[in-house]
């Protein structure tokens, strides 16, 4: 059954702030709750659009093994988060917010560097 009301994202971190978690709550019109959701440790979500209650977005990013940044796309179904693939062109890539146009046109703005000079470029994507 697809849930009714607001939801929010963010990130979660331990007190020395070493290691983070995404972080997602669905209101349903009288309490906040938690949502588990598929995206890994060391990562943080930074933005959610909704469609309907069964299409919605929420963009990041994770740590990667090599010690940057990628990009991080989750989209809930109605039922359940699931991660999906995105394009991370730089060692440090960036989702810093997303928009739903509609159904068939969800676009996620965020920064791609390579991490040496500390300046980035910016990074948009489409997911249809």
């Amino acid at each position: 059954m697809a849930q009714v009301g607001a939801w929010t994202v963010g990130t979660t971190f331990t007190h020395s702030r070493t290691n983070s978690q995404p972080l997602i709550e669905h209101w349903n019109g009288t309490n906040w709750r938690l949502v588990p959701g598929p995206t890994p440790q060391l990562s943080g979500l930074m933005s959610v659009a909704v469609v309907s209650p069964d299409n919605i977005w929420a963009v990041g990013a994770y740590n990667s093994s090599s010690g940057g940044a990628l990009t991080l796309v989750e989209h809930w179904n109605g039922t359940i988060w699931a991660t999906v693939t995105s394009p991370s062109p730089a060692n440090y890539s960036y989702l810093n917010s997303v928009v739903a146009v509609s159904a068939g046109h969800v676009w996620a703005v965020g920064v791609a560097s390579d991490g040496g000079n500390g300046i980035g470029k910016p990074l948009n994507e489409t997911r249809c």
